[in-house]
């Protein structure tokens, strides 16, 4: 029977409901610590957050949200660019990544643009263009509020970023 979490299942992380649950953000939140900490991220230091609302850049962004509570970071600011690639489900992201500012008390800024749009004109693939848009919006977002660092979540499956 294969493992599909080899690193949690073993050792000191084999628990179980919400005891698991809680170790599983400790870690994260010490392995977050200790990879901003290598890149020389000081507890002054600003970071903007590139936020999709898919789960791997909301747990991102709840980690560090949590490492700022702690004093372990500077100030974190959410970036999330709403592509209107999937009509109704990109407004949801957009809303659903409000609520978390909101509910962490963290500055937002969104982009909303019309990427398919934009990608024919240029004469360039969707996605191509979506990532090129994302960071140069994620760029701007940190001069403007003075970031030192852009962060962005990815899981082993993406492929271009």
């Amino acid at each position: 029977m294969g493992n599909s979490n080899p690193g949690v299942e073993s050792g000191e992380w084999r628990v179980e409901g919400e005891e698991r649950k809680s170790a599983l953000r400790h870690r994260l939140s010490d392995l977050t610590k200790a990879a901003l900490e290598s890149l020389g991220v000081s507890s002054s230091d600003r970071l903007v957050v590139g936020i999709s609302g898919g789960p791997d850049s909301v747990a991102l962004a709840h980690v560090l949200v949590q490492l700022k509570g702690n004093g372990d970071i500077g100030e974190v600011i959410l970036a999330h660019v709403n592509h209107g690639l999937r009509v109704s489900a990109s407004d949801a992201d957009e809303e659903r990544v409000r609520n978390y500012a909101m509910v962490w008390d963290v500055p937002i800024e969104i982009m909303r643009v019309d990427t398919a749009a934009r990608a024919r004109k240029e004469k360039r693939g969707i996605e191509e263009t979506a990532r090129r848009i994302r960071y140069e919006f994620f760029e701007e977002v940190a001069r403007k509020h003075g970031a030192e660092y852009i962060v962005t979540a990815h899981t082993a499956n993406d492929q271009a970023e």
